[in-house]
Formats: C-alpha cells, structure tokens, sequence
C-alpha cells in the first residue's frame, strides 16, 4: 500500500510587519517552503500491437494514501507516449521534481469516464477524435508509455503505471492498482519566513516576486493554477507534519480560486465548495497559503508555493 512521508518542521522568523499595513500581503521566495521527492511506479508488459485492457476495478487508494472510489471518482484516464529517450528513471525524477512538460510527452490518449466505468480497452482512448490503434502506435521500440487516472479538480494523477509494449508478451491485462506507484517527500519549513499581517482586511496577494518553487529552481508560471488559503483549527504546524498530503481533507476551511495568468489576486475572490467567498485571515488561526497547479497537468502533488500566514 502507498505510504508516504512528509517531514515538515516550523521554526523560522516572521516577517515584520509592514508600517502602515496596506491590505497587500507580497509573497517572496523567503517565505516558501521546501521539498524533495521520489515516485516509484510500477511496470506492466503488454503484448505489442494488442488491444489491451486497462483495469482499475480493485482500487481503493490513490497514490497520495487518499480514498478512491474506482468508479465514481475516476473522472480521465490518459495513456501518454513520452518522448523518445526518456526512460522509466528518468521519467520518474521528473514526475517527482515537477519538470514534466509538453515538450516530454509525444501524444496523450484520452478516455472519458462519464458512466463510472472500471475496465476500458486502449481502443476506446483517442487523440483529438482519432481512436487509438495499438497497431499502429504500441510498437516494441523501446518507447515508454503510462497509464493514468484523474479526478475533476485533484491536482496530479490519483494513480498511474508504466507500460511496456513487448513482442514477446501475451499479457494483455494493464491492472492500476493499490500498489502500482508510491511517493515520498518531505518538506521543509523550518527555515521559511511566515507571514505576519495586523488583523485588518487583505485585499491583494501577490506573488509577482516569486522566482523559486519549493525545489529552489525556477518557478513555471503556468504550474501556478490556483490559490487555495486554507484555516485549520485546533491544530498547530507540528500537527500538520504527517497530514500535509491531506491538507484540503483536514482544513476547517478552505477557499480556492483559479489564479491561470495572474500574478495577484483579491483573495474575496477565493470561494469555498458552497460559493462563500473567503471572509478574510483571524487572529490567532492558522492559515496557509498555497499556489499550486489544479488538473490533469500537474504531474505531483508538491505544490509550487506554500507558506503560513500569522495574525496579530
């Protein structure tokens, strides 16, 4: 079963608070956290040319360690060709560091689970309307392929695995399972700078002066998808240390906004699952602040930034 280790620690020094607090709150690279990560899928022969089936009818938990209904939560499933000479390693590192990109990926088939399906074959994926032909495109040529699943709204695939055409294979089973891939990050907050704000009303976060992810590299600007700030009550950040993966499940309150484009927003804009829009940071809670990218795209759960914001 996927287990996974997050180690967060909070010691670090808040930010003074600004004379003449504004109502913006600016974000910078000190006030981020940090991370390193590994993936570890699984892989599965498949017989080169056949019209596999691609079966996920036994799992319960995705890959995060979360609850998974197999039907019902399984809203995509992709099945991505990657580039030539990108092996499964180096693929995995990639996932991880959160560098997949376009540029790595030389097709994505799509199925589009809208009757709660559990078992599909790689013929009912296409590409732009065009069906999937595994005899055309499932080749022994040493070309690395995945399968995985995604729900509506979750960041990063909740499972995927390898698959490897093979001529000498017979298998034509592509089972996604409980065990098909495990992650472990930890991060670190230990040495972030906290944001410190007066208790008066904010009216614009902005991180235009961001240049860094949680990796300390360049952050990508279109990885920056959405805002989530995020109350948790009767908890310190000690207690958040083993439950970082289940931020939004643990949050007393949380409130999200699609942030593609933008470098700063009103966080009135931010609505929680019912359409209240966020009432603005209390004294004495705990909140975070967290840009992260939103779908499909994102390739791990890690978001981009994220950072504690203190009221006084």
């Amino acid at each position: 079963m996927t287990r996974l280790a997050w180690v967060l620690a909070l010691a670090g020094c808040p930010s003074p608070e600004p004379p003449g607090f504004s109502g913006r709150i600016s974000l910078a690279d000190a006030n981020n956290y940090s991370y390193e990560g590994h993936v570890d899928l699984a892989s599965v022969e498949i017989a080169a040319g056949q019209d596999a089936q691609v079966d996920w009818s036994t799992l319960t938990t995705d890959i995060q360690g979360h609850p998974i209904d197999a039907a019902e939560d399984v809203d995509e499933v992709y099945f991505t060709r990657f580039a030539d000479g990108l092996d499964q390693a180096a693929l995995e590192t990639l996932i991880a560091e959160g560098k997949l990109l376009q540029e790595h990926i030389q097709a994505a088939f799509l199925f589009e689970n809208a009757d709660a399906a559990t078992a599909v074959r790689l013929t009912d994926f296409a590409l732009f309307g065009n069906v999937f032909d595994p005899a055309k495109y499932l080749l022994d040529d040493g070309g690395v392929w995945a399968v995985s699943l995604s729900t509506e709204g979750t960041p990063s695939a909740r499972a995927s695995t390898f698959v490897a055409p093979t001529d000498g294979s017979t298998n034509d089973q592509i089972v996604v399972d409980d065990d098909s891939g495990t992650l472990d990050f930890q991060a670190d907050l230990s040495s972030l700078t906290a944001i410190r704000i007066p208790a008066e009303p904010v009216t614009v976060i902005d991180w235009s002066a961001v240049t860094e992810n949680g990796l300390g590299e360049p952050v990508d600007g279109d990885r920056i998808e959405e805002i989530l700030l995020g109350r948790y009550e009767d908890m310190t950040v000690a207690d958040l240390e083993s439950r970082i993966l289940d931020l939004e499940i643990i949050a007393a309150e949380k409130y999200r906004a699609s942030v593609r484009g933008q470098d700063s927003i009103d966080p009135a804009l931010a609505v929680d699952d019912a359409g209240t829009a966020f009432p603005g940071f209390g004294t004495g809670e705990l909140w975070l602040v967290v840009l992260r990218c939103s779908g499909a795209t994102c390739t791990n759960p890690a978001p981009s930034f994220l950072t504690v914001v203190e009221v006084e």
